[in-house]
């Protein structure tokens, strides 16, 4: 049974701010980004429940963040040519935190197809429709994702904002209906976050079996600086995945 729990239906600004108070006591913890966003996506799939002892209303919860392709841990780091203009450049959208109804769902090293995500180019990016309207539905240009932009950092001022999907089986944005959306239950979609730092963008993206209006999807917005507090002391040290 969970004993904190907030009804996604019923979510208003009271409520937000109790979501918001939940999140604190994930301040402190954690030695890497990693752990953090498994805590975060934990945090999120036990929190929605319609009552205490009821299934969680998020079928599935991730969060994701960029990196340089140098950043990564070698087994992670997709296969380059070496005399690829890319080599060193290369930016990829990773899978940091999972929590799903799926085992395979409740860590990043079992995920099959969402692990590390090439960004090699706007074109690439484009034949994603999800990942690509949800960096502009963020707000993001999809340029400076890819490439980033120094010019962007404005007295540390990063835009954050929220991803919506009100129905995902008539939605483009989201794919494999058949594997996923149909057989989970998958209603709506929710994502927040934005520029983590001018170099890299982060997102948590909720994939909810009950239906979520547009009023409340934008409430969402206003949880996503509490999680850039979370999460920047550890890109600051560049402390992003657990040690091997």
């Amino acid at each position: 049974m969970n004993a904190a729990f907030e009804d996604v239906g019923q979510l208003n600004a009271e409520s937000l701010v109790r979501v918001s108070r939940s999140l604190t006591g994930l301040h402190g913890k954690g030695h890497c980004m990693e752990e953090v966003a498994d805590s975060l996506a934990n945090h999120f799939y036990e929190l929605f429940r319609a009552t205490p002892d009821a299934p969680s209303q998020c079928s599935l919860v991730r969060l994701f963040k960029t990196c340089a392709v140098d950043e990564l841990p070698q087994d992670m780091r997709p296969i380059i040519p070496e005399d690829d203009d890319l080599e060193h450049e290369l930016r990829c959208l990773v899978l940091l935190g999972s929590r799903g109804d799926h085992p395979d769902w409740n860590s990043r090293h079992d995920s099959t197809n969402h692990k590390v995500i090439s960004l090699q180019s706007v074109d690439v990016v484009e034949q994603t429709p999800m990942i690509s309207n949800l960096i502009r539905m963020l707000g993001l240009n999809l340029h400076d994702i890819v490439k980033p932009n120094p010019e962007l950092s404005v007295a540390g001022y990063y835009p954050l904002s929220v991803f919506y999907v009100e129905d995902a089986l008539e939605s483009p944005y989201i794919p494999s209906k058949t594997n996923f959306v149909i057989p989970h239950g998958i209603k709506s979609v929710v994502g927040f976050g934005g520029l983590l730092t001018y170099s890299d963008m982060f997102t948590i993206v909720l994939f909810f079996n009950v239906p979520v209006s547009r009023e409340v999807a934008v409430l969402f917005k206003n949880l996503a600086d509490q999680v850039h507090q979370l999460l920047m002391p550890f890109q600051t040290a560049m402390q992003i995945f657990k040690p091997a």
